[in-house]
């Protein structure tokens, strides 16, 4: 036995392997580890040349250019902008489909309820009080108890007795 062979098997009998699975295993690995650094570094693709024709870049047409997109971002934006986008019907929709008559909103809030901050259309802070869809506010100046009955990004809608009041953080 040649000195290489007997170091190979004091080496392959240190690590607990066959010498014969052990070589084949290591050929396989040199060889992949070659093929892909052939693959990476290997010769260039010569590229391929094609004559000009002096007319065809004369009559070729203008390429079209793309019509710009236009949007507006919201000056003082609000909502969760990680929530995931709602796609639910609007309420006018949902009553239009059940066959219930809507409300009808009056166009300006009782002065005694002052919307604050709403949060990602399902908080809204009125009066001082943090509330969400369904909760009652009473009005502190005749003890009415309105129920909230939509929260938007920047107002809130209450109901009381058929009446709808539409508070907005505008004023």
């Amino acid at each position: 036995m040649s000195a290489v062979s007997s170091t190979w098997n004091e080496w392959c009998s240190k690590l607990g392997v066959n010498p014969k699975q052990f070589a084949l295993l290591g050929g396989v690995a040199i060889a992949a580890v070659g093929l892909l650094m052939f693959k990476v570094a290997g010769p260039a693709k010569p590229a391929k040349a094609s004559a000009a024709k002096p007319d065809a870049v004369a009559s070729a047409p203008e390429p079209a250019r793309p019509k710009p997109v236009e949007f507006v971002l919201e000056e003082h934006p609000s909502g969760n902008p990680f929530a995931p986008l709602n796609f639910s019907a609007s309420n006018a929709v949902r009553q239009a489909r059940s066959g219930e008559g809507a409300p009808v909103a009056s166009p300006a809030a009782p002065a005694a309820f002052d919307l604050t901050a709403t949060l990602s259309g399902e908080f809204a802070v009125i009066n001082g009080r943090t509330v969400r869809r369904g909760d009652a506010v009473t009005e502190p100046s005749t003890g009415i108890s309105w129920v909230v009955r939509e929260i938007g990004l920047r107002h809130a809608e209450l109901e009381s007795d058929g009446r709808v009041v539409r508070i907005a953080l505008d004023g």
